[in-house]
């Protein structure tokens, strides 16, 4: 039986650096692992899915062997081990508390986990499904994925990873910032944290225990990114998930605090999750979290859940192995969110951006479905963006831009068979890359789209559009400019000032 409080022993960079030179040498990165399992399917559920994982790897190669001792979570011969292990003995790695060796097999104690180039240690899974201790170190999670997709990858001197968990966030951030502060509530998560920086080589990742704000100790950041414990629950069950506070109160707490800790121009990004209250605009409660910050705010919601789906699906992941505990939590979860008055609950992002100005801007979005690859600096531009359209607030401004179609934007036709002949029944416009908003347009949207270059004013275009229609300027005028706002505030349109919003044009020095 594998114990959920295992300490990873303090380790010098050279071991570390010992410990991963192994490692790479048998070839453990994430597409040989995926190779050899067919997909990058954590062990979950070992009773479901452990005889085809074992199958897949029960080769004699040292891959095998340490998919077996790492991965899955299986023993492995201790003279297996040693070959794949090689030239560090195994001594040193049981030192470090990654394995144990006894009655001639090596069993593994946390898992590694390979994310790109990055190698997590984590602890097992599995531990969750059997009633694990409220500090178990999880991996990646949706939410995990979500945030690293969500994060702006643009240079920054200092950043900050709040609820930094098994360290993910924080060796990302480390890419691009000069300084990382990754904290954390959980001693065992900063252990672990800490170990997989020296295990990636990441020396630029300072770690502080303490919660929420307090270990940052009045200092300012350009980027702070939190993966928090935002579930919705009625107790402290598991560190990673609950954080103590009633409803979504500490989510509320992050926003309120995080502005003091921004320098100006920095951003704040979060997953969250928020109480959708009844008889009550969830947009409006929302935006209390954001008065008074100082900060232009951007949430995308992805999803909407009812309380009976939420507090099923959460329970789900941990409790499916104990029907009578499942169904009691399942009844006291429910029941909490009666006694709040909670008619849904929302899931998705929030972005804040250090802004000082006499009144900030609130936007809420709902999420178009995303492919999982980057979008940080989809979001990066909707806050410039946003700045570019206050700048040509007045109309005349706008009609002396020269806009541009932004390089990502899609023109889709859907065409439908009547009587031998294709007729076009619908158009929509979309984005491929980034935050990709779509909408179905008309033709003259698809006319002024496709004439704005950047090479002439978008008077020009209008006047143009307005002679050819045989209608007045001032007739074409207004939707002309009411559809270019909206194309502009989405990403479709590029203002002249704006020129060097698109990623191929951008500085990567902030």
């Amino acid at each position: 039986m594998i114990a959920d409080d295992v300490q990873l022993a303090r380790t010098s960079v050279a071991e570390a650096g010992a410990f991963r030179a192994a490692l790479d040498a048998a070839g453990y990165t994430e597409l040989n692992v995926a190779n050899v399992l067919g997909a990058l399917e954590m062990p979950t559920r070992r009773a479901r899915n452990l005889p085809r994982l074992r199958r897949s790897c029960h080769g004699d190669s040292g891959l095998h062997a340490l998919i077996r001792l790492f991965f899955i979570g299986l023993p492995v011969e201790v003279s297996a081990a040693e070959r794949a292990l090689e030239p560090v003995p195994l001594k040193k790695w049981a030192k470090a508390n990654l394995l144990q060796v006894a009655d001639g097999l090596v069993r593994g104690l946390v898992r590694l986990v390979p994310y790109g180039e990055i190698l997590l240690t984590i602890d097992p899974p599995e531990l969750v499904e059997t009633g694990a201790a409220p500090d178990i170190v999880t991996g990646m999670t949706g939410s995990s994925l979500t945030l690293l997709y969500f994060t702006i990858r643009r240079r920054f001197r200092s950043i900050l990873d709040l609820g930094t968990g098994c360290g993910i966030q924080a060796l990302l951030a480390a890419g691009h910032g000069q300084r990382v502060l990754a904290t954390d509530r959980s001693a065992r998560s900063i252990n672990f944290a800490r170990f997989n920086a020296t295990l990636n080589g990441r020396a630029n990742i300072d770690f502080g225990l303490g919660d929420a704000f307090a270990p940052a100790r009045r200092r300012k950041f350009d980027l702070i990114v939190s993966n928090p414990p935002f579930m919705i629950s009625p107790g402290m069950r598991y560190m990673y998930r609950d954080s103590g506070l009633e409803g979504d109160g500490f989510c509320r707490k992050l926003a309120r605090e995080a502005p003091r800790y921004l320098r100006e121009g920095g951003f704040f990004q979060m997953t969250c999750e928020w109480i959708h209250p009844e008889n009550a605009d969830w947009q409006e409660r929302l935006a209390e979290w954001f008065e008074g910050s100082g900060c232009d705010v951007l949430v995308l919601r992805t999803e909407t859940q009812s309380p009976a789906v939420y507090a099923d699906q959460w329970l789900r992941d941990t409790e499916q192995d104990n029907p009578e505990l499942w169904v009691r939590l399942y009844d006291e979860y429910v029941d909490y969110y009666r006694s709040l008055g909670i008619q849904a609950i929302g899931t998705g992002v929030i972005a804040m951006r250090r802004r000082s100005a006499t009144a900030n801007r609130i936007r809420f979005e709902d999420a178009p479905p995303q492919k999982p690859e980057p979008f940080g600096e989809s979001i990066a531009m909707a806050f410039e963006l946003a700045d570019a359209l206050e700048r040509l607030r007045d109309d005349r401004l706008l009609l002396a831009e020269r806009l541009r179609l932004a390089p990502d934007v899609r023109l889709e036709q859907q065409l439908q068979c009547h009587d031998g002949v294709w007729r076009p029944v619908g158009t929509r416009l979309s984005l491929v890359r980034g935050i990709r908003f779509h909408g179905e347009v008309d033709q003259h949207a698809t006319r002024l789209v496709a004439r704005c270059t950047g090479e002439v004013q978008f008077a020009e275009i209008v006047s143009a559009i307005a002679r050819e229609l045989r209608l007045s300027f001032d007739r074409v005028a207004a939707p002309s400019l009411a559809l270019a706002r909206g194309l502009i505030q989405r990403g479709f349109l590029l203002p002249e000032a704006a020129a060097s919003l698109s990623p191929e044009n951008r500085d990567s020095n902030k």
